[in-house]
């Protein structure tokens, strides 16, 4: 039976979707019906029977396809720990792993959108689901930035030969020749042709969020495991379009004080990860970053005075 011999862990909210859209083109590549199938999360993977439960969303797979596993819940340390350790396990040495990595404040921002649409945060008490107080109250936010603690083990259980870091910004400019190398790191010969850059994949602003009683049908376990993977993707997507709202507008962006925490808090790991994606510097220019979170600051609060200004 097929079980995964590439893997997608990216951080959440830093193009995951669009390499997993992208690389599925490939004819040799097979993904299951569902993103995000999670089999590594926990332990019974590594039983006969979990061992079983994950072939069997890879039994479609053709005998010269690849399988291919996107799951962003793979790279979520502190809250899922131990995955790097089971998939060496159930997959063995070889496999190929992508991690796909953002400008650390914007997917913060990003995933504070995703998790205030979806309910997560107390919609009803403005003061709580700010971004300013999540990032606070909410050490998920920033662990999530932390890319290198996040990709330590993958490199420990896989060594760095097998371990692609991508940036997003890098991904974006360039999908053909990003989406090429992947190909490559999983043995495929490239298709650089089928990329078709003006498309874009589960955007923040248009993107449709389970919510209310509709969070608790996707997240139900029978749901996920017996009926969504099941489902062909037009069908859900075409589900997902009719019936799910649309997320919430875009929250009031990080002060300039919160930015600089932020950054603070994360520029040893931005400079790790630098030095372990082989670059002369950080993985980012971090001034430049609090640059243009400062001014997105003051846009934000120059419109809204225009909008209301004092009486």
């Amino acid at each position: 039976m097929t079980l995964p011999s590439l893997l997608i862990i990216g951080a959440m909210k830093a193009g995951t979707t669009t390499v997993f859209r992208d690389v599925e083109l490939h004819p040799g590549v097979f993904f299951p019906l569902d993103k995000e199938p999670g089999n590594l999360l926990t332990n019974d993977v590594l039983t006969d029977a979990g061992r079983r439960a994950y072939e069997r969303i890879y039994a479609r797979a053709r005998a010269d396809q690849i399988g291919a596993d996107a799951s962003t819940t793979y790279s979520k340390r502190p809250t899922f720990e131990g995955v790097a350790k089971r998939a060496r396990a159930v997959l063995g040495p070889e496999t190929a792993i992508v991690y796909m990595v953002r400008e650390p404040i914007a997917r913060i921002i990003s995933q504070h959108h995703h998790e205030l649409s979806a309910g997560d945060f107390r919609q009803d008490r403005p003061e709580e689901a700010s971004i300013d107080q999540c990032v606070r109250t909410h050490e998920h936010l920033a662990a999530y930035s932390r890319y290198a603690w996040q990709i330590e083990p993958w490199r420990d259980a896989f060594g760095k030969d097998r371990v692609r870091i991508v940036r997003f910004e890098d991904y974006v400019r360039n999908r053909a020749a990003e989406a090429t190398a992947i190909w490559q790191l999983a043995g495929l010969d490239p298709k650089p042709e089928l990329i078709d850059d003006a498309k874009s994949f589960n955007r923040s602003d248009t993107k449709r969020v389970a919510r209310g009683r509709w969070k608790h049908v996707v997240n139900n376990p029978a749901y996920r495991k017996v009926v969504r993977p099941l489902l062909p993707r037009s069908i859900k997507e075409r589900v997902r379009d009719t019936v799910l709202p649309k997320a919430l507008p875009k929250a009031a962006p990080p002060t300039p004080e919160t930015v600089d925490a932020l950054i603070a808090q994360l520029t040893p790991d931005v400079e790790r990860l630098g030095r372990l994606m082989g670059l002369p510097g950080p993985a980012w220019d971090l001034e430049e970053v609090r640059r243009t979170h400062h001014e997105r600051y003051q846009q934000y609060s120059s419109q809204d005075a225009d909008q209301h200004p004092p009486a």
